[in-house]
């Protein structure tokens, strides 16, 4: 404890558990919609196909955040890729909800 008597090691420990429950959260308030929207749109029967995809999109995912790290630090990178996270599932959202169902695929995706 410090001089006001806060424990300065509290702070980034609430920031971590937090930035857990999001993740954890978000992943699961996505992926059971994702996967209901591709099976209605692709079939079961095509979840193979689209998981096959799942490497190259992970190894795209986690070369882009490793060079945003490295070019623009992790406080902007957090920043940027909430962002970005939450234009692309509110444009597959609208590009769903217009009829073009190879968005229901780049959502399971993402």
């Amino acid at each position: 404890m410090d001089e006001l008597g806060t424990n300065r090691g509290l702070k980034p420990v609430l920031f971590v558990s937090f930035a857990a429950f999001f993740l954890l959260s978000g992943y699961e308030f996505v992926r059971s919609p994702s996967n209901t929207l591709f099976q209605k749109a692709y079939g079961a029967e095509n979840f193979a196909l689209v998981m096959s995809f799942l490497p190259v999109m992970l190894i795209i995912a986690v070369g882009g955040y490793n060079l945003l790290l490295t070019r623009l630090k992790p406080k902007k990178t957090l920043l940027l890729i909430t962002l970005l996270s939450a234009v692309l599932i509110a444009g597959c959202q609208q590009a769903i909800a217009h009829g073009f169902v190879a968005a229901a695929a780049i959502l399971y995706l993402l």
